[in-house]
């Protein structure tokens, strides 16, 4: 199914924030993030999809060493699976 809008994932102010498309509703979405550390993978976090009722979800990233991350986020809605990778660079 194509999306009308992709998830976006964008570093604000020491939080990672997921915005879902909106044509979902965020009780349907689910799945996993993976916040990958390439230099260092003891440094991997795994979350769950949990959006709040503005498809949006906030990670924070005050924990994270800075450098690069990889969010890989495996996600399902409307029983069909996304899969969207970004490269974040976290000071």
């Amino acid at each position: 199914k194509n999306l009308e809008e992709k998830l976006t994932i964008n570093l604000v102010e020491r939080n990672i924030n997921l915005v879902f498309p909106s044509q979902f509703d965020h009780n349907i979405i689910s799945g996993r993030i993976l916040l990958y550390r390439p230099s260092d993978r003891a440094l991997d976090i795994n979350k769950s999809v949990k959006p709040d009722s503005n498809n949006t979800q906030v990670i924070s990233a005050l924990s994270l060493k800075s450098g690069m991350w990889k969010i890989k986020v495996s996600w399902l809605a409307d029983s069909l699976s996304y899969f969207n990778e970004q490269i974040l660079m976290v000071e």
